[in-house]
């Protein structure tokens, strides 16, 4: 019977590993809102920018959009020139994603972290090149403004 056991123990871990690596290997569902798909553990999140603010529309396993209604959680922020910051992310009301504003206009990596039912859903992504915010022009006395 030591041998029935080992077999039983053997074909349970197979189909553990072999879950796991078809999770693994199942490619990123289509984005539905313009944004790109990251994997997040066994979620899926859909990142969309929109100027500064950042929107997370949050998928399950299947690809199949999950309600963010009392969701919460925090990104961490690390930019270009090595500054941080934490913005909260929050949900917005009668809308299905929840969002974070981005206090900066330099290229970026965020970690974002989800509290939800099941646990926290984190995913890290890069914002990809990004344009620096237009220098303030400077007014002068013959620039037409009657100064």
């Amino acid at each position: 019977m030591p041998t029935l056991r080992f077999f039983r123990i053997v074909a349970a871990t197979s189909v553990y590993l072999s879950c796991g690596l078809l999770f693994a290997q199942r490619p990123l569902p289509t984005p539905k809102h313009g944004g790109r798909v990251v994997a997040a553990e066994h979620h899926y999140i859909e990142v969309l920018a929109v100027g500064d603010e950042y929107r997370f529309h949050l998928m399950d396993s299947t690809g199949r959009t999950m309600p963010t209604t009392g969701l919460f959680g925090i990104a961490y922020l690390r930019f270009a020139d090595g500054e941080t910051a934490n913005p909260t992310i929050e949900p917005v009301k009668n809308k299905e994603y929840l969002r974070t504003v981005v206090p900066r206009a330099l290229d970026f990596t965020m970690v974002i972290s989800i509290k939800a039912p099941e646990g926290f859903i984190s995913a890290q992504f890069d914002s990809g090149p990004r344009e620096a915010l237009p220098a303030p022009v400077q007014h002068g006395a013959d620039d037409g403004h009657g100064h």
